[in-house]
């Protein structure tokens, strides 16, 4: 099974019935939906998970150039 399918199967599996992923990477593809309510309970699934949770929790991250 190729990656793509195992994440439509995620997908149905969590309960997403109104999403299709057809790209991986997550940028703008018209074969690419979900509808509003599937991404709310993506991301409260994706919430349980405390290293996401500190990512998007962070308001301020600065890199510094190797000196």
């Amino acid at each position: 099974m190729c990656f793509l399918e195992e994440m439509n199967l995620k997908a149905a599996n969590m309960g997403l019935k109104d999403s299709f992923f057809d790209f991986f990477h997550g940028l703008s593809n018209w074969n690419n939906w979900a509808s509003a309510l599937d991404i709310c309970k993506l991301c409260g699934e994706c919430m349980k998970n405390e290293e996401f949770r500190k990512i998007v929790g962070t308001k301020v991250y600065r890199v510094f150039p190797n000196q």
